[in-house]
């Protein structure tokens, strides 16, 4: 029996139309540049090997590294470097040979904080008005950023670079944080080539939770390791085998260790070495902590203390 119903012939073509929909959706989902081949087709081939150099990014020339590490709930003043008394002596290095930004602007929160230092906007721009845990569904706050505002791994891969994170991830949407993926918006969907590190807001700093790329990790939590050591190493092997397979070749390493965010775990080398420091209390190491920012010109001499915040008590009460 054939089909010739206008009825039946309206059915196909919308049932067509929507297969075409389907299979053609997928291909905006994430910006990929399209090739620009206007070289000479004989002249660059697989004879010739000049392709390489045709289609894989080159840096500019000097290009220079970054490494960016980022820390969670620690102060402006916590560290030695902008008047703390938690000793940072290769920060305080690297300071007096180059510049300290003194007006950073925090969200006061990991995900957002993240999101606006990784895109360069503003974090409700990007969707991450607050955790990927507590996302809702309203403009700014879904916890899904779009892949039309590049990170900056992304932007670097474009211009010839590697990419590594390491550590605190924190910006993949809570129900697609599994081994069924999808897996474009890990860290490895977003423009970082390698990923060793963990999804979540924390983990633990000896038995931690780690993933390898898109896969599990295996940690050996025998060897007592903490989890800045971890990540330190792991970094060192990254950036040594990338140098080996392509001698100058510029990276982004991205540091983001579990310190000093909950929970609060360190080797009992430390915890001797501090003993005691703190002793003092809130209220007199703010003092102390002004007085060396004075000193080293973080803050102008006119600056003075608030009162201290009516709802905390003084540390003598």
């Amino acid at each position: 029996m054939k089909l010739q119903s206008p009825t039946v012939h309206l059915l196909i073509k919308l049932i067509c139309g929507s297969l075409l929909l389907l299979l053609t959706g997928s291909l905006y989902s994430q910006h990929s540049p399209a090739k620009k081949y206007n070289q000479d087709p004989l002249l660059y081939d697989t004879v010739s090997k000049k392709y390489k150099s045709a289609y894989i990014p080159k840096p500019p020339k000097d290009a220079p590294n970054f490494i960016i590490i980022m820390l969670d709930d620690v102060g402006f003043s916590t560290s030695s470097t902008f008047g703390g008394i938690a000793e940072t002596p290769n920060f305080d290095t690297l300071a007096k040979e180059g510049l300290k930004f003194t007006n950073f602007h925090t969200t006061a929160l990991c995900a957002p904080s993240r999101s606006a230092l990784l895109t360069g906007r503003n974090h409700h721009s990007v969707n991450m008005g607050h955790f990927t845990e507590t996302a809702f569904d309203a403009p700014g706050y879904d916890g899904h950023m779009p892949f039309e505002k590049a990170t900056m791994a992304e932007v670097l891969k474009e211009n010839g670079y590697n990419s590594f994170l390491l550590g605190k991830w924190h910006l993949t949407p809570l129900e697609e944080r599994s081994a069924a993926g999808p897996f474009n918006r890990w860290p490895t969907g977003r423009g970082f080539d390698r990923f060793y590190g963990f999804l979540e807001s924390a983990t633990d700093q000896y038995y931690p939770v780690l993933w390898d790329g898109i896969s599990r990790a295996t940690i050996d939590t025998a060897k007592g390791q903490h989890l800045n050591t971890i990540l330190a190493d792991k970094s060192i092997d990254y950036i040594r085998k990338q140098q080996e397979a392509a001698p100058g070749k510029p990276f982004l390493l991205y540091l983001a260790p579990g310190a000093v965010h909950v929970p609060m775990q360190v080797d009992k080398e430390w915890i001797d070495k501090y003993k005691g420091r703190f002793d003092m209390g809130w209220d007199q190491y703010r003092e102390v902590v002004l007085a060396k920012q004075k000193k080293l010109g973080i803050v102008p001499d006119y600056v003075s203390l608030p009162e201290r915040n009516e709802k905390i008590s003084s540390w003598n009460h």
